[in-house]
Order: C-alpha cells, then structure tokens, then sequence
C-alpha cells in the first residue's frame, strides 16, 4: 500500500486548534517564534499543516545556535541601551553596580516552535515575495521571529507557480496542478525539516482509520496526522479506538518505516435485528442470521437482508448497537417515477378541489343576489362533486405521504 494513500484525508482533520496548541509551551522552554506569509489559501494551509507535523521541541542544531546568537545580540544591545540610560542620567553608582554584576545564565531549557501571526505592508509584502533579503532581516528583526516563511503563488491555467522562501532563501519552486497533491505536501515537510528538526528526524508516514488515537513515548499525537516526525531508533507506540483492539508495539523507526498496523475489530456484543417484513433473510458480516439475533457481534459491520417481492437491502456501519432496525422496499416501488406520481396526483387533487369547492361557495354567492334566478340544482351538484373531490385529496395526500415515506 502506498505510504501517501491517506494523506489527504488525515489532513483535513487538522483545524484551528492545533496552531492554539501550538501556541502553548511548556514552562521554562523558550519560544521559536514562526510566522508564515502566502497570498494563497491552499498554499497557506499546506504550509501550516507541514509545520504542524514538525512541531513541539525544536532540535536543529543550527536553529538552536542562530537563536542563541539572536538572544545574545538583543542582550548586548539592551545592556547598551541601560549603560547609555545611565550616562545620559550621571547614575554612575548604577553603572559600576551593573558592570561589575555577573551576566544571568543561560536559559537550558527546550526550544518549542511557536506559530504567531504577524500583518506586513503592501511595500514589505511586495518585497518579501521577492525573496528580497533585507526584506526579511527588517521584518524578522521588528517582529523578533526565528523563522519566517513566505509562499508566492502565481496561477497560470491549471498550473500553479509555487516558491517558497526560508528566511530569505529560496528552498522550493515547482509548478503542481491546483489540487491535493500528496507530494507536494510531502515536499514542503522536506524542506522545511532541517530548520526545525535534527538530521536524526525521520518523517513516518501513519495509515490508520480516522476514529485511532496515537500514543508514541506515553505522549498523545492529537490529531492524528497523516504523517509525524519522530527520531530515529526505538519508540514505544499505542493505538486505542472505540471501535478496534488496543494494539502496542516497539517500532525501530528508520527511512523505511511506515505505521499500518491491523486492527481487529471490538466485539459488541449480541444484537437483535429487525426487519420489515419480519421473515426476510438477513445476513450479517456475510453469515446468515437465525432468529433475528448476533450472539457475536462486531464493529464495523455490514448488514444485508432479502425477501421475495422486495428489492435487496445491504448497509454498513461502525455505530455499537443491541437492536437494528431495517426496512425492505417493495419491488414495485422500484420505479424512479413513483413518488413523483403520487405527487402529481395529490397536486393535481389540490387543484381540483379547490376549484370545485370555488364554484360552489361562488354558486351559493349568486343565487343570493339574484333570487329571481334559481340555482339550487347547481349548488347541489358543486356540493356533491366537491365532496368527491375531497375524498380524493385526502386519499391522494396519504398515498402521497406513503410513497414518500418508503421510496425515499
């Protein structure tokens, strides 16, 4: 099975929530402050869903060391701005106590990957999309970003010109069709791996249902991702769902590996099922049923039932359940058309007893007002008929309502 098979479903369970949980970090762990820019939508979410697999501790050696040096020049330069405080003011009793104070120590703690949101100028964003270095300096100096990602996306027919820009470097560029496209997606992880993550990282790719919670180290992966950065060697991996098996394993994670275990379903218990009509024969799993009762059943499951004069019934479904209730359609109501008559036959009985009850309330209206002129045996031939006619709405209504409620 192929490594990238359920990529695009997987990705589309990621929202909002996951960039506030990233914006969360753990006490005494610094911020790796990242921002993106894209003038594209698609462009932006494939952005963010790469760096969603590449978040929690940041283990680039060379991100760690630019950070550092970051941290260092904009201590050097607050230090500065407080000796010049300090001159300007004739403290000189502060400035020796602060030059002869020993500078703190570093701060050990983890380096996390934090998504912060930044607005830019129509003259900056014309730069930045430029890949303009002094661009980037300028932006990622007032802002006091680690990283900053931008995606220019210039569309031409049904291809998409996509570069993207790393701190002012240019790392990717391609054309690709305006649709999902796994690879590309896969790509994007790629490159932007070694700003984040150490060249110990491996990126997995995970194949498993939607309703499988992941534990890898006796952490959660919340949500499940299509595919997750983990490094090398050993790793402890749980897979638990309503709906499957608890399934623990050590995996040895190198460039080969892929996370596809084999669920086996939960069982659920006996269930009883009903039909309409009641004798159909009914299948469960394939196997079929006595009495109407599964001693053993499982999720998910498939359910099909037959019965002379009734067109075949077959369904799937991974909801836990004692009592199953189903319905056959006759054969009959086979047609594509039945409904729709019944409709036409009831609008039409509307129509008609509308008129028909109009010509009698119109017939008695008249022979009060030409009393002269007797229309009494018209009146009761408009009572009749209207009567008829009311008869065959309401019956029509009702086949209506029947034809609806089992054909649709």
């Amino acid at each position: 099975m192929s490594s990238l098979k359920v990529i695009s479903i997987l990705r589309r369970k990621l929202s909002i929530v996951l960039l506030m949980l990233l914006l969360s970090y753990s006490i005494g762990a610094a911020s790796f402050r990242t921002a993106v820019i894209s003038d594209d939508e698609r462009s932006m979410r494939m952005i963010l869903d790469a760096l969603s697999v590449l978040s929690g501790q940041v283990t680039s050696v060379s991100a760690i060391e630019d950070f550092n040096a970051k941290e260092e020049r904009a201590a050097i330069l607050e230090k500065d701005a407080e000796r010049n405080r300090y001159i300007v003011g004739e403290n000189f009793t502060a400035l020796e106590g602060m030059d002869s104070a020993s500078d703190a120590a570093e701060d050990d703690g983890e380096l996390i990957l934090e998504i912060v949101s930044i607005t830019v100028s129509d003259t900056e964003n014309e730069f930045l999309m430029r890949g303009d270095e002094e661009a980037f300096s300028y932006v990622m100096l007032s802002e006091d970003l680690d990283l900053l990602i931008v995606s220019d996306t210039r569309q031409d027919g049904q291809l998409t010109d996509f570069t993207l820009w790393v701190n002012g470097r240019e790392v990717y560029d391609s054309l690709y069709l305006s649709t999902e496209d796994d690879s590309e997606f896969l790509s994007i992880v790629s490159v932007l791996l070694p700003y984040i993550k150490d060249a110990d990282t491996i990126i997995v790719p995970v194949n498993i249902p939607p309703v499988v919670s992941l534990s890898i180290d006796g952490s959660a992966v919340t949500p499940v991702r299509s595919v997750i950065a983990l490094e090398k060697g050993e790793h402890d991996i749980i897979y638990t769902s309503p709906r499957f098996e608890r399934i623990e394993e050590t995996v040895y994670v190198d460039e080969e590996t892929t996370l596809s275990p084999s669920f086996t379903p939960l069982f659920s218990g006996p269930a009883f099922i009903s039909s309409l009509p009641y004798d159909a024969e009914i299948y469960y799993q394939g196997l079929p049923v006595e009495n109407h009762v599964v001693d053993e059943g499982t999720v998910p499951f498939s359910l099909a039932a037959r019965h002379q004069g009734f067109a075949p019934f077959s369904m799937q479904s991974t909801e836990i359940a004692d009592t199953i209730s189903i319905s056959l359609r006759p054969e009959w109501m086979a047609g594509n058309d039945t409904v729709s008559r019944a409709k036409g036959r009831f609008y039409d009985n509307l129509v008609a007893t509308l008129v028909t009850f109009g010509a009698f309330v119109a017939t008695n209206s008249l022979s009060g007002i030409y009393a002269d002129v007797d229309l009494a045996p018209v009146a009761v031939a408009f009572t009749g008929i209207s009567l008829v006619q009311l008869v065959e709405l309401i019956d029509s209504m009702f086949d209506y309502f029947q034809m609806a409620r089992m054909g649709g």
